[in-house]
């Protein structure tokens, strides 16, 4: 998966989050392995851009 596709699961993953938590969940779960390593990866390593909200 090219970090394209991961930027568009991304953004459905935050238009999910706003409107039910748990659409977000199942969706994140329904993602490929390496999307999820990369979101969390992204999370960990650059959780001031995600707390800023600007992805």
């Amino acid at each position: 998966m090219n970090g394209r596709m991961a930027k568009k699961l991304h953004k459905e993953a935050m238009r999910l989050a706003k409107a039910n938590w748990f659409e977000y969940v199942s969706a994140i779960c329904n993602w490929p392995l390496s999307a999820r390593l990369r979101f969390a990866r992204d999370i960990i390593f650059h959780a001031k851009r995600y707390r800023k909200g600007v992805v």
